[in-house]
């Protein structure tokens, strides 16, 4: 299983560049403050492992789940990251709005998504739309093709700008742009989400 970012109490640090990302700088921190042990986080989990190799102790895809999940605050946009692929998300009245950005580097053949669950059963709504900045979209939808691209790069400008009002099953939530700006990406050079073309 390749590693996503490795500390050891030597504090030199090896990394697949993701030093800076915020969740790995909070590993860095817990890592630096177990002397003899080195720190490796791989997206589904965490190990330590003590230096001589004797001692190795597990922490598994529930600790990651519950770490992740940490950090979704109701209202708020969230970056998250596993396995070589990005995510983004915002949690209101126990629905969550959700960007899947597979990457290149994650899951090649697999395009970014949009998607919409419930947080109590992680059920994803089959039948839904996004109204923002006077645009609609259906969803759910992929950027398989031309069309959900230009849907999908249409919607991640939109919601960096507005809130959103997501229909479903004569239902109605809002969910405020709030600090989406500064977390959800934009199109260009530095853009690692999957697309079509």
């Amino acid at each position: 299983m390749k590693w996503l970012y490795k500390l050891c109490h030597d504090r030199q640090n090896r990394s697949d560049g993701l030093s800076k990302h915020p969740l790995i700088s909070k590993l860095v921190y817990v890592g630096q403050h177990y002397p003899g042990w080195c720190l490796t986080f791989y997206g589904t989990g965490m190990e330590f492992t003590e230096m001589n190799g004797m001692k190795k102790l597990t922490i598994g895809l529930v600790f990651a789940a519950v770490f992740f999940n940490s950090f979704a605050v109701q209202g708020r946009w969230t970056e998250g990251y596993g396995q070589g692929n990005l995510e983004y998300f915002i949690d209101q009245d126990g629905m969550r709005l959700y960007i899947g950005c597979p990457t290149k580097d994650g899951s090649e053949n697999s395009q970014s998504s949009i998607s919409l669950s419930q947080l109590s059963n992680s059920k994803e709504v089959q039948k839904f739309s996004i109204d923002v900045n006077g645009v609609s979209y259906g969803g759910p939808f992929s950027a398989d093709s031309r069309v959900g691209d230009n849907n999908f790069l249409s919607l991640l400008e939109n919601l960096r700008k507005g809130d959103a009002v997501v229909k479903f099953g004569g239902k109605s939530i809002k969910f405020l742009k709030s600090n989406a700006a500064k977390v959800i990406p934009t199109y260009g050079k530095k853009f690692s989400c999957n697309l079509s073309f």
